[in-house]
C-alpha cells in the first residue's frame, strides 16, 4: 500500500464538469467491535452458529427496520430467493453472511443491501457491515449513475447503512448468552465507499498505476488530482469543500492493490486510489477503480483489506 500524507502542491479546485460521467457506487458502513477476552476460533464459530439459527426469527424484523428506514411498506423488500445465512471464512476471518435485501415493484429509491459480521480472532477490530449499493438492471448489468447524482444517493445510502448496522450490532450483542464475551464498539465507525467508473479521463492514470506510476507522482497531475477530486467530494459527509480538506494534515491519499479472478481463469492486478478523511466519529475513505465484470470481486477484497488495515489506526 502506497501512502501520501499530504498533497501535491498544484491543486486546482474541483469541479463536476463531466458530471455525467457514469459511476457505479458500492458503500459499505462498519461498526467496529473489540472483545475481552480475544475471541477465539472456538467461541467466534459458535457466534456465528448461534446467528445463523436466529437469522429465520428475526429476518422479518430486520426487513421491517429497513421498510422504515427508507420509507417504504415491506412488502416492497425482498430477499433474495434461495440464500440463507452463510458463514464462511473470509482472508482468516470468520464471518456470517446474511441474505442480500432488495427492492421489489415501482419504488422511489431502489436498492439492495447485504448485512455481514466479521469476527476477528487476532488484534484487528471485529466489524459488523452493512453493504448499499444499486440493483442490477432487467439485462443483469450494473446500474450505472451520473456522477452530478452521487452525492443524495450516498447520503441515502450512509442513512440505511447507519440503521442495518445498528440492528446487527445489537444481534451479535444478543446471541452472547452465556459466552461471558465483554463487547465494546469503538468510538468511531468506519465507511468504505467504491466507485467504478468508465470515465476515458481516468483511463489512462489507472493504466499507469499499473505499469508502476507512483500515486504520488500521479497526483502532481493537476488534471488527475482535480478529476479524482470531483469523485471524492460527492461522497465525503463534511460539509467543508474537498479541495480544503485534502490540504489538511489529517487527510490521507493512497493506492490499494488487489488481484481479481477474470472470468477466463486469468488473474489481473488492479490499483484503487483512496481518499481518506478521519473524522471524528467516521473514518471515511473512498476509492476509485475502473469498472468491469470484476468490479463486485474487487469492491469486497478492498473493503476487506483496507478495513483492516484501518481498524488498526481508528
Amino acid at each position: 500500500m502506497n501512502l501520501i500524507a499530504t498533497l501535491a502542491p498544484e491543486v486546482v479546485a474541483p469541479n463536476i464538469a463531466n458530471a455525467q460521467a457514469s459511476v457505479v457506487p458500492v458503500f459499505r458502513r462498519a461498526i467496529l467491535v473489540t472483545t475481552k477476552p480475544k475471541l477465539s476460533d472456538k467461541v467466534a464459530n459458535e457466534l456465528l452458529i448461534r446467528l445463523k439459527e436466529l437469522w429465520p426469527r428475526v429476518a422479518d424484523d430486520y426487513r421491517r427496520v429497513v421498510a422504515r428506514a427508507v420509507d417504504v411498506e415491506p412488502s416492497s423488500l425482498e430477499f433474495k430467493p434461495g440464500e440463507e445465512a452463510r458463514i464462511g471464512i473470509e482472508d482468516g476471518t470468520p464471518t456470517i453472511d446474511f441474505p442480500r435485501l432488495a427492492t421489489i415493484g415501482e419504488v422511489r429509491f431502489s436498492f439492495d443491501t447485504r448485512i455481514c459480521i466479521a469476527l476477528c480472532i487476532d488484534d484487528v477490530s471485529s466489524k459488523v457491515w452493512s453493504r448499499v449499493g444499486l440493483p442490477q438492471t432487467s439485462s443483469g448489468e450494473p446500474t450505472q449513475l451520473a456522477l452530478g447524482d452521487l452525492g443524495s444517493l450516498i447520503a441515502r445510502f450512509r442513512d440505511l447503512a447507519t440503521t442495518a448496522t445498528e440492528w446487527a450490532y445489537k444481534l451479535l450483542r444478543r446471541v452472547r448468552g452465556d459466552l461471558h464475551i465483554k463487547m465494546k464498539r469503538r468510538p468511531a465507525a468506519l465507511e468504505v465507499t467504491t466507485l467504478g467508473t468508465r470515465n476515458d479521463d481516468l483511463s489512462s492514470y489507472f493504466q499507469d498505476l499499473e505499469a508502476g506510476l507512483s500515486p504520488y507522482d500521479l497526483l502532481k497531475n493537476p488534471h488527475a488530482h482535480r478529476t479524482l477530486e470531483a469523485y471524492y467530494g460527492q461522497v465525503i459527509s463534511s460539509t467543508a469543500d474537498i479541495a480544503e480538506l485534502s490540504d489538511e494534515s489529517e487527510a490521507i491519499w493512497f493506492s490499494f492493490p488487489v488481484t481479481v479472478d477474470l472470468e477466463d481463469q486469468r488473474i489481473e492486478r488492479r490499483e484503487v486510489i483512496f481518499f481518506m478523511w478521519p473524522g471524528t466519529r467516521t473514518a471515511e475513505v473512498v476509492g476509485v477503480a475502473p469498472h468491469d465484470d470484476a468490479f463486485r470481486q474487487l469492491a469486497w477484497k478492498v473493503a476487506l483489506g483496507v478495513s483492516r488495515w484501518i481498524a488498526k489506526r481508528v
